[in-house]
Order: structure tokens, then sequence, then C-alpha cells
């Protein structure tokens, strides 16, 4: 009964967690709690911390199933994908806090990040595949054409206003490829997980779409930190500690809620 009951409240842990971080997390950028000095340890190791939750989430989901299918793989591949936006969080912390530098781009830090988008694309991909060879319920075309359209507007408009002048801008080839990469690939990675909270909502709002939902909300948060860095880097104007750091921790601990969520539906199906 005990252990039945603890099962049922991981998820609400996990929001606990969540709330409390990002409120510490508030508070210190807020109030400049400790001056520079803290607020470059908190802005350093707090994206370790989440990202952190996220991968181990994710992998803990992949060790419960028992059978090595399609699905297994997929969780495999977006828990390694996770595991390696954690290695880029950490190489960054590292090089800021013990080599008293913030890391040019790219860095390896940003090697680490790129290796772990396309993993995670695999996993969506298969995710979606997983659905449509089932035979599950998907709704309506028209859904689907209605996200394409939407995500390749807010391309368009990424391309016009943020990528096009990063391109002609006087910096180094591999400055231009590594600073327009993530916003870019990051609209591929919401554009699929847009498509399994479509697939999903067909089944309500109940505990089998959560997962979906929560691990879009997620990436969606780490889209628009991805978009924002992106371009205040590039203007100079980006530094440790800002509020969009904030925005990438919450995405981080929103996945990690979404495979709690996970865990918990395999539990009780």
């Amino acid at each position: 009964m005990d252990s039945q009951k603890m099962i049922l409240n991981e998820p609400r842990a996990m929001w606990l967690v969540t709330i409390t971080l990002i409120l510490i997390n508030f508070i210190f950028y807020y109030f400049h709690i400790g001056g520079p000095e803290i607020l470059t340890l908190v802005g350093d190791l707090f994206p370790v911390i989440c990202s952190l939750f996220a991968a181990g989430a994710l992998f803990r989901v992949t060790f419960y199933l028992k059978t090595w299918d399609l699905t297994k793989t997929a969780w495999l591949l977006l828990a390694f994908g996770l595991f390696c936006w954690f290695l880029g969080e950490s190489s960054f912390a590292v090089t800021e806090l013990a080599l008293g530098r913030t890391p040019s781009v790219p860095s390896m830090a940003d090697g680490f990040w790129l290796c772990g988008i396309f993993p995670i694309i695999a996993a969506l991909t298969m995710f979606i595949y997983g659905y449509h060879r089932t035979g599950f319920i998907i709704g309506h075309t028209m859904k689907y054409v209605f996200v394409i359209a939407a995500v390749s507007m807010l391309e368009i408009i990424l391309i016009s206003k943020i990528c096009m002048p990063i391109l002609y801008a006087p910096i180094s080839i591999l400055e231009k490829i590594f600073t327009l990469v993530y916003p870019i690939l990051d609209m591929v990675i919401l554009m699929l997980v847009f498509f399994l909270v479509l697939i999903t909502s067909v089944l309500g709002k109940g505990l089998l779409s959560k997962p979906w939902k929560y691990l879009v909300i997620g990436f969606a948060m780490i889209s628009v930190a991805d978009i924002l860095y992106s371009y205040y880097n590039w203007l100079g104007a980006y530094n440790t500690g800002s509020y969009i750091d904030i925005i990438w921790n919450s995405g981080y601990l929103f996945i990690a809620l979404s495979a709690f969520y996970q865990k918990d539906l395999m539990e009780k199906y």
C-alpha cells in the first residue's frame, strides 16, 4: 500500500521540486543575492542540476521498460540526447567556474548540445512512427497541416528577423553555424512534439496525454531560450544569470515531469 502511494505521489513530488527550483532560481536572479560571483555560480549550476533531472528521469523510464522494442529505443535515444545536453551544461559550467572564462562559440559545450539534438529528433520521429504503425487514431489531418503551417511561419520569421542578420554578420563561419543551428533545429523538435500532442489529444485530458503535453512545454521553453540566447549572444548582450537561463531550466524540469508522468502511466496500465 505504501509503495503504491509513493508511485501515485511521484509526479506531485516532481512538481514540488520543479516549483521550488524555479522559485529559488528567480529569487537569486531578481535580488542578486551574494553578488556577481554567487550569481555566476547559481547561473552555471542550476542548468546542470535541471538537465540532470531530465536525463535521469528519462533513463529511468527506459530502464523500466522490459521489452527492447521501438518504444524502448525511442526513450533511450531521448534520454541520451538529454544526457548530451547535461554534458554540455556541465562543460559550460566547468569552463566558467574552474577556468574563469565564458566559453566562446563554438566550444566543447556546443559539441555536446549539438550531438544531443539528433538523437532527440530521431526519438520523437520514432514515437510518431510507432503510433502510426499501431493504427492509433490520430485525428483530423487539418490539425497537422495547421501545425506545419504555423511552425513554417515561425521559421520564416526566425530566418528573416534573426538568422539573416547573423548570417551576414562579420563573424567566423563556425560561429555562424553554431549560432544558427540551435533555433533552426529546435523548430524541427517543436513540430515533432506538437504532432505527438495532437496524436495523444484524442485520448482527452487524462494521464495518457500528460507526458506528451509536458514534453512539448519543456521543448517549447528550451526552443524559446535557444532563440533568445542565439540573438543576444550575437549582440554580445548575454551573460550567465540572465532570465533566459530560467526559461532553459524550466524546460529541463518540464521534460523531467513528462518522464515522471510516463512512468506513472506505465505503472497503472
